[in-house]
C-alpha cells in the first residue's frame, strides 16, 4: 500500500487539475452569484460606506453605527473594491478567495523534507475539495480570512522552531505577531488565543519555560500592540465605549458563556448540544474527515512527534474543544482547523508507511458518496411535487433549507439525467480504485469524485437557487419606478435591498420594519407619494383584515419569499 514514485506524477497531475479547476470555478461562481445573505450584504455595505465617507474607523451600516465586528475584513473589501472600481459581488468575495490561495502557499512552509512539494499539492487538493472550505471561499464572510490568519501563526511558529539561522528565525518570530495583530483586528481576542494555546502547551510539555517567557513577553508583544491598539483605542473613543460593550462584552464574552449566562447573550442563538461540532466537521470536511478520524488515534499515540505534528494536532484538538465549551456554537467557527487537518492527511498519504486503516476509510467514504448520489437520484425521481412542509422533515431541517430543497426538486426533470450520470461515474471510479488497491488510486478517485460533485452542484443546482434568491434585477426595476421618492420596509428588514438599491432606508421601529399604524397613515395620505416593500404573506394578511392597498407595482422573490413593491399612488398617472 506504499505509494510508488511512479504513481506520484499521476497523483500530482490529478491534484493540480483539481485545485485549478475548483479555483476557477470558485472565482466564477463567486463573481456571478448574487449576494444572498444578510452577513454578505452587511459586509459589502459597510465597505461601501467606508469608501463613500472616507471614515475607516467606525463601521456604519445603512448610515447607522455598527459595532458587531472589527474593521479589518471590511478594509480588505474596500481595498479590493477600490482597485476593481466599485463594491461588487467579486470585490466582496475576493478576500475569501485570496485567503484560500494563501493557505495553499503556507503549506509549502510546513515541511523541509523531499516530499514537501508533493505533500503540499495534495494538501491543497484536499483542502479545496472540502465542502465547507470550497463554499466559504466564495462568500463574503470573514471566516476564511480569519482561518488563514490563525493558520499562518501556526506555520510561522513551526518555522520559528525549526529554523537554525538567527536572522530568519527572528523574521518568523515577528511574522507570528504581525499575523496575530491582524487576526485580532479581524475577529477579536480569539485571533490570538486559538494559535497561542498549542504553542503554550508545547513549551510547557517540553519544560521550555525560558523560551515561553521570551516568546510571549518579548519584542513581538510590542509589535502586536502597535497593530491592534491604534484602531481599538480610536473606535472605543469615537463610540464612547459602545464598541467595547457590544463587541468585547456582548459578542465575545456573551457568546462564550451562552444564552444561560449573561443576559446580553440571550440575543444569540439557543445553546447547542456538546456534540454539535462532530457532525459539522464530518459533513463540512467530507470525505477527508473520515480519513482524519482514522488518522487521529495514530497521531495522538505517536511517541516521536515532529514539532509540526505536535503543533498541528494540538491546534486542531484545542480549537475544537474550546468552541465545544462555548455556549453559542456555529459551524463556521471551526473553519480554522481545516487547513491543519488537510496537511496532516496529505502527510499520511505521502508517508513511507501509510495507514492500513486508510483502505477501509476509503471504502466507507466512497460507499457513502454513492449512497448519497443514489438517494438524491431517487428523491429527484419521485419528488417532483414534494410536500416540503412535512412535519417529520421540519424536525431536522430549517425552513430555509427546506425551501431551497423545494426549488431544486421543482427542477428535478432538468437535474435528474446529470444525477444519474454522476452516480454511474462514481461507481465506476470507486470499483476501479478497489481493483487497483493502492493509495494513489484511492486518493485520486476521492479527488475526482468531489470535483465532479462540486461541478455538478455549481453548474446545475446553484443557478436554480440563485435565480430565486438574486434580487439584482428586481432592485433595478424598483429604482426605475421609485427614483428618489420615499421607500420603506413594512414588517421586515432586508439588507440585500439596502445594498442593491444603493440608498439609505430609514428604520422606523425597533425591529426596523415599519409599524402598522404608520403604514396605514401613509397609505391614506394624498400629500406625498410613498413606496413600500412588503412580503406577500404580510400583504395577504392586511387584505384579509380589510386594509386598502391602492397599487401593487412589482413582485420579486428575494431570499426565497415573494416581496411586493406597493404605493399609495399610481406612479403612471401624474
Amino acid at each position: 500500500m506504499i505509494m510508488r514514485d511512479s504513481a506520484k506524477k499521476y497523483v500530482i497531475l490529478i491534484s493540480l487539475l483539481t485545485v485549478l479547476t475548483l479555483l476557477v470555478l470558485s472565482l466564477i461562481i463567486g463573481s456571478q452569484r448574487g449576494l444572498w445573505s444578510s452577513l454578505e450584504t452587511q459586509s459589502s455595505q459597510i465597505a461601501k460606506e467606508f469608501l463613500e465617507h472616507n471614515d475607516f474607523v467606525v463601521p456604519h451600516l445603512n448610515g447607522v453605527e455598527d459595532n458587531e465586528k472589527p474593521a479589518f475584513f471590511f478594509w480588505l473589501i474596500a481595498i479590493c473594491s477600490f482597485f476593481l472600481g466599485s463594491v461588487s459581488e467579486l470585490s466582496s468575495r475576493l478576500p475569501s478567495f485570496l485567503s484560500l490561495i494563501f493557505i495553499m502557499v503556507l503549506f509549502f512552509r510546513l515541511e523541509k523534507d523531499k516530499n514537501k512539494i508533493f505533500t503540499s499539492i495534495i494538501a491543497s487538493a484536499i483542502l479545496i475539495t472540502s465542502p465547507k472550505v470550497f463554499w466559504m471561499s466564495q462568500v463574503s464572510r470573514m471566516d476564511m480570512v480569519f482561518a488563514v490568519l490563525c493558520f499562518s501563526q501556526v506555520v510561522f511558529f513551526i518555522n520559528y522552531q525549526q529554523e537554525e539561522k538567527q536572522k530568519t528565525k527572528k523574521l518568523f518570530y515577528y511574522l507570528f505577531f504581525v499575523s496575530s495583530g491582524f487576526a485580532v483586528l479581524c475577529k477579536g481576542p480569539a485571533g490570538f488565543i486559538l494559535p497561542s494555546l498549542p504553542i503554550l502547551s508545547y513549551f510547557l510539555i517540553n519544560k521550555k519555560y525560558q523560551d515561553l517567557k521570551h516568546f510571549f513577553l518579548g519584542k513581538g508583544l510590542i509589535v502586536l500592540c502597535l497593530i491592534i491598539l491604534p484602531w481599538y483605542t480610536a473606535i472605543i473613543i469615537k463610540t464612547d465605549g459602545r464598541f467595547f460593550y457590544k463587541f468585547i462584552i456582548s459578542d465575545n464574552l456573551g457568546r462564550f458563556i451562552g444564552p444561560s449566562g449573561l443576559s446580553i447573550a440571550k440575543e444569540f442563538s439557543k445553546r447547542q448540544p456538546f456534540w454539535f461540532y462532530i457532525p459539522q466537521f464530518i459533513s463540512g470536511f467530507f470525505p477527508w474527515s473520515l480519513f482524519f478520524i482514522s488518522l487521529l488515534p495514530v497521531l495522538l499515540k505517536r511517541d516521536k512527534k515532529t514539532v509540526s505534528d505536535f503543533i498541528l494536532v494540538s491546534y486542531i484538538v484545542m480549537t475544537f474543544l474550546l468552541f465545544t465549551l462555548a455556549g453559542v456554537k456555529r459551524g463556521d467557527y471551526i473553519l480554522p482547523i481545516y487547513p491543519a487537518a488537510s496537511f496532516l492527511i496529505a502527510k499520511a498519504f505521502c508517508s513511507k508507511k501509510p495507514l492500513k486503516s486508510f483502505t477501509l476509510t476509503y471504502f466507507i467514504s466512497s460507499v457513502l458518496i454513492i449512497v448519497l448520489l443514489f438517494s438524491l437520484s431517487v428523491i429527484l425521481f419521485y419528488s417532483l411535487n414534494p410536500n416540503i412542509q412535512n412535519p417529520f422533515l421540519m424536525k431536522f431541517f430549517s425552513s430555509s433549507d427546506l425551501q431551497k430543497a423545494k426549488l431544486i426538486l421543482q427542477h428535478a426533470n432538468k437535474i435528474f439525467p446529470f444525477t444519474i450520470t454522476l452516480f454511474f461515474i462514481s461507481i465506476i471510479l470507486s470499483v476501479f480504485a478497489m481493483i487497483k488497491k493502492n493509495l494513489s488510486s484511492y486518493l485520486s478517485t476521492s479527488l475526482c469524485l468531489m470535483t465532479f460533485l462540486f461541478l455538478y452542484s455549481c453548474l446545475m443546482i446553484l443557478p436554480i437557487i440563485d435565480s430565486n434568491r438574486n434580487i439584482r434585477s428586481f432592485c433595478r426595476d424598483i429604482k426605475s419606478v421609485v427614483s428618489n421618492k420615499d421607500l420603506w420596509f413594512y414588517g421586515f428588514w432586508n439588507d440585500e435591498f439596502v445594498f442593491y438599491l444603493n440608498r439609505f432606508i430609514e428604520p422606523r421601529t425597533p425591529d426596523k420594519g415599519m409599524g402598522r399604524d404608520t403604514f396605514e397613515h401613509i397609505m391614506k395620505s394624498n400629500d406625498k407619494e410613498s413606496f413600500f416593500l412588503i412580503r406577500k404573506k404580510d400583504y395577504n394578511h392586511l387584505i384579509q383584515e380589510g386594509i386598502h392597498i391602492p397599487f401593487v407595482l412589482k413582485e420579486g422573490s428575494p431570499s426565497l419569499y415573494p416581496v411586493y413593491l406597493i404605493s399609495n399612488k399610481n406612479p403612471d398617472k401624474k
